[in-house]
């Protein structure tokens, strides 16, 4: 059985091709990646920018960061980093902005781990 390839759809597209995968996906994203990823990024690097920067640059700053670490990782795939770069960036700004409006890491962590499984793109209308 050959490991799946990056679909257009990431995770949640290999999800879709290889429904067995539901049973570890979920819990690995849910309970542990993204949990992780927000923790660094709004816990510590949001947490550590506080006392020297304003609210907007506190969210600027985390949501860059956001969207060059995710960049990385597509510097050796065929797959458009433009593309990775703005929209884990814009991500990574909603998610700033909540968790500095909510300081709950639980809401960016889950809303982090639904836009890896959930396809919302199935949600939208075809144009």
């Amino acid at each position: 059985m050959a490991v799946p390839s990056h679909s257009s759809l990431g995770t949640a597209g290999i999800l879709i091709e290889r429904p067995a995968l539901w049973a570890v996906a979920i819990p690995a994203l849910y309970l542990f990646a993204a949990p992780v990823e927000e923790l660094l990024y709004r816990g510590i690097v949001q947490g550590r920018l506080r006392p020297y920067l304003e609210t907007s640059g506190v969210v600027l700053v985390s949501g860059v960061a956001f969207a060059l670490m995710h960049s990385l990782t597509y510097l050796f795939s065929s797959g458009p980093i433009a593309y990775t770069v703005v929209s884990t960036g814009l991500f990574g700004l909603v998610w700033a902005l909540v968790y500095e409006r909510t300081e709950n890491l639980v809401v960016t962590a889950v809303n982090h781990a639904m836009f890896w499984t959930v396809p919302f793109s199935l949600f939208l209308p075809s144009v």
